[in-house]
Formats: C-alpha cells, structure tokens, sequence
C-alpha cells in the first residue's frame, strides 16, 4: 500500500535526504525503485532519480538523495507533485509513496 501524504518543503539549492521506511519490512524485494517530482502526476519529471543514481536501499527503507542541482532549475514558490514506484524481483510494479513538495527560494544565505 502507498504510503500518501508524504509532502515536504526544499529550499531552492539545498542538500535533502527523504529517508522512506516501507512499513516495517526487513529487506526489500526490489528490482528498482525510482522516484520522480513533476508539477502534475501526469506532467513529464523534472527531477528523476532510481537506485543507483539517487537512491539507496538499506535494510527495510530507502533513502532519496538531493542535490543542490536537483533544484536550480525548478521554479521556487511552486508545489509539485512526488512518487516513488518499486519494481520488485517478479517484475510487479507498486506505487510506494505520494505526495507534494514545495520549493522555495531563500533571500540571501549571506545574511
């Protein structure tokens, strides 16, 4: 079951870590997980990691790395949609998160 509701905010240029527990499990069956950010669950991604480029897998969670690059190009003061899909070992697909991320800009880090 997809674990909704999982919205967080980013500042425009920061490092983030979204650590995902998948509901208690002590190893994954997992072929790939992928995860995407897009302005609409439809809309093409505008950030994409999956494991291997992005995103860890440790024990019963995995962990979606992002960098300050991930950022710099989407508008800030916007809300996006998120989600992560795994692909398990049978090759079935599951949606195992969704949610929203607001992006916003920081005036100065100087400050």
């Amino acid at each position: 079951m997809a674990k909704r509701n999982q919205d967080f905010e980013i500042a425009k240029g920061d490092h983030k870590q979204l650590v995902v527990d998948l509901l208690g499990e002590e190893s994954i069956d997992y072929n790939e997980i992928t995860w995407k950010l897009a302005r609409t669950p439809k809309s093409p991604a505008l950030i994409k990691k999956h494991t291997g480029n992005g995103i860890t897998v440790s024990g019963g969670e995995f962990t979606i790395h992002l960098e300050p690059e991930d950022t710099a190009e989407i508008p800030s003061t916007e809300t996006f949609h998120h989600d992560a899909i795994l692909v398990d070992s049978h090759g079935n697909v599951s949606t195992i998160m969704t949610g929203t991320c607001t992006v916003f800009c920081v005036v100065s880090r100087n400050s």
